[in-house]
């Protein structure tokens, strides 16, 4: 058996068990997405493909003796909606003794086809208490709030409205044309937090959009540390190629990248590189924003599409 995505790229770790009358077998696909399941007897069998993140496939195969029965399928991956832009501004002052504050928050959601929801309302949203773990499994991150006189530790908050007081919808501006760097993390950690690969998916399923005819482009980055055997052909970023304006043919350098997770997060560094940083890499002096902004076609808004998974280390 044969198991791919939706982009016909190998799944690995899939589960495959194929039932005939009375009796299962499995195996798991390997890395070119094949599983082999033998010494089943003839008959019809049902065949089920599960790994999370994507839907659980069936389909029925003949299997005969002393022969072979292979079977494609093509996994489709999970996609729901997402948080675009989350910002926030302090309304008035803290009270007396410095606790309570009224916040404004702006929220973008967008769909799996990064279209904006503009049909949410007030009832759609809801920000609740939070209480920090402890012991806190991570005290270089905040986890509910920090207070500056002790950095190293969580502290807990309530939420005396947690449906809005007021509800607005922001109407957004008119679509323009855009180039997009995206910026890909392919340190070691990647191998554990996205075994599937949902990352490079989910940059197919963006630059699928990227024609001719869309009149965006899109350059594909990716980044990687010395530390920690990084795998990427040039260390801390790579570059798969230029802006172009055929998102598709970057396709097999996305295939490519599945394997090469290793080293650190230079996460700043990639982005602003700083030649005084005696942890800097040498030649490295053009971060990836300054890099957008010089080279991206004219006339396109420009961003930087970051996919990581770390702190910056």
């Amino acid at each position: 058996m044969t198991v791919v995505d939706e982009f016909g790229a190998p799944v690995a770790g899939a589960q495959v068990v194929v039932t005939v009358g009375t009796t299962s077998l499995s195996d798991t696909t390997n890395a070119a997405g094949v599983a082999m399941v033998a010494s089943l007897p003839t008959g019809t069998a049902d065949v089920a493909i599960s790994l999370g993140t994507y839907q659980t496939q069936t389909a029925n195969a003949t299997i005969i003796g002393n022969g072979t029965t292979s079977v494609n399928i093509e996994l489709v991956r999970n996609t729901q909606a997402a948080g675009g832009v989350f910002t926030t501004s302090v309304i008035g002052t803290p009270t007396d003794n410095g606790k309570v504050l009224t916040i404004e928050l702006q929220v973008v959601v967008v769909d799996q086809n990064s279209q904006a929801l503009v049909s949410l309302t007030d009832g759609d949203f809801e920000l609740s208490a939070c209480s920090p773990t402890v012991p806190d499994p991570q005290t270089s991150a905040s986890e509910c709030v920090r207070y500056p006189e002790n950095l190293q530790a969580d502290s807990p908050y309530t939420v005396d409205n947690p449906s809005a007081d007021a509800f607005a919808l922001v109407p957004g501006g008119a679509p323009a044309d855009y180039a997009a760097a995206l910026m890909l993390d392919q340190s070691g950690s990647i191998g554990d937090t996205d075994p599937t690969n949902a990352r490079l998916y989910s940059a197919k399923a963006f630059m699928q959009t990227v024609d001719a005819g869309s009149g965006d482009a899109v350059l594909l980055t990716a980044f990687a540390g010395p530390g920690h055997g990084p795998l990427i052909p040039t260390v801390p970023l790579w570059f798969g190629g230029t802006f172009t304006t055929d998102g598709v043919s970057y396709f097999d350098e996305l295939d490519a990248l599945g394997d090469q997770a290793g080293g650190d997060t230079p996460l700043y560094r990639v982005l602003y590189p700083e030649p005084a940083d005696a942890n800097n890499n040498p030649g490295f002096t053009q971060g990836l924003i300054d890099y957008t902004a010089a080279n991206a076609p004219a006339g396109l808004r420009k961003a930087v599409v970051i996919f990581s998974d770390g702190d910056d280390n």
